[in-house]
């Protein structure tokens, strides 16, 4: 499913006050019209086209590495029966399912309560985008969707995902918790 032109309600502007790109805590949104999202759609297939290849070059990186793979997937929101497009910084790469963790909160709360760090799964057939930064590499692969918009609206850096923190482990004491200094 491709993501609805959704209403951003009071986001910031990212550089200029004219600039399309709007900023939300730790995420950049935009509002998509009917010509950026066939401009979506058009970059979203390529995407998918060569999906394939980039997953046999797939490996995941290990805890604190550089070398980052990303996907692009709509998950459905809380209210309504719109969804939001989300990075997902991917950890296993099947050729049917795709696992990671969210990259960034989304800008709104997710159907299912999920935010930045929680673990999501899906089937290689929602993928709408995907993104590889090689380490030690400047150069990116993928980023079909992003390339697309950028042209449409103008660069902005955080458009590119960043991977979220590890997972402490589950045997790791817990800190800030009441009662426990």
């Amino acid at each position: 499913p491709l993501p609805d032109p959704a209403a951003i309600v009071d986001p910031e502007p990212v550089a200029d006050p004219g600039s399309d790109w709007r900023q939300l805590p730790e995420t950049v949104v935009l509002e998509l019209s009917a010509e950026d999202l066939e401009a979506f759609q058009d970059a979203a297939a390529r995407a998918r086209a060569a999906a394939p290849s980039a997953r046999d070059r797939f490996t995941p990186a290990a805890p604190g590495e550089p070398d980052a793979w990303f996907a692009l997937v709509a998950l459905p929101v809380e209210r309504g029966e719109g969804s939001e497009t989300v990075w997902v910084a991917v950890d296993a790469w099947s050729e049917h399912r795709i696992e990671g963790r969210l990259a960034s909160p989304p800008s709104r709360p997710l159907r299912d309560g999920r935010t930045a760090g929680d673990t999501v799964s899906f089937s290689t057939e929602e993928l709408l985008d995907w993104l590889h930064r090689p380490r030690g590499s400047r150069v990116e692969e993928g980023g079909f969707t992003i390339d697309a918009l950028e042209a449409r609206r103008g660069a902005v850096e955080m458009a590119r995902p960043t991977r979220p923190p590890e997972p402490a482990p589950a045997d790791a004491p817990e800190r800030d918790a009441p009662g426990r200094p």
